[in-house]
């Protein structure tokens, strides 16, 4: 099994929330990809896509994952409605999961919070050193 930290945004209409935890999978999922995870309370009827997957060079893969509708060929966000979310949050919260934010949404596509946004990698191509040196000037 491979420990894997999960960040889970469970998104409505005028919010997003932001719960971590660590979990044991047999495989790290990748990008597109489906999980459902344990909540004793709303079973696992929600199924969440991955949608980053990050490896450490030292230490254990962080995914991000959220919920989608497809329909008419549209990806619409989280099925989530505003006055059932803390009720649901308090589920996930009970399976473990560690509440990190919840905030106003600040526009309508999936936006992560500043805290999750520092988490993520610094690829090559948009650190201006490394582009440099790899070009050779």
């Amino acid at each position: 099994m491979i420990e894997i930290e999960v960040a889970l945004y469970l998104i409505s209409e005028k919010r997003t929330a932001l719960l971590e935890k660590r979990i044991q999978l047999p495989v790290v999922p990748r990008v597109g990809e489906c999980i459902k995870f344990r909540n004793a309370q709303l079973g696992d009827y929600f199924t969440f896509n991955v949608e980053q997957v990050t490896h450490r060079e030292s230490g254990i893969p962080e995914i991000w994952a959220t919920t989608r509708q497809i329909t008419e060929l549209k990806i619409k966000e989280s099925p989530w409605d505003d006055g059932e979310l803390d009720g649901d949050i308090a589920t996930y919260v009970n399976e473990g999961w560690k509440l990190k934010t919840c905030h106003r949404k600040r526009g309508k596509d999936f936006q992560p919070d500043a805290a999750a946004k520092q988490s993520q990698p610094v690829w090559p191509e948009t650190n201006s050193k490394s582009t440099a040196a790899g070009s050779g000037r």
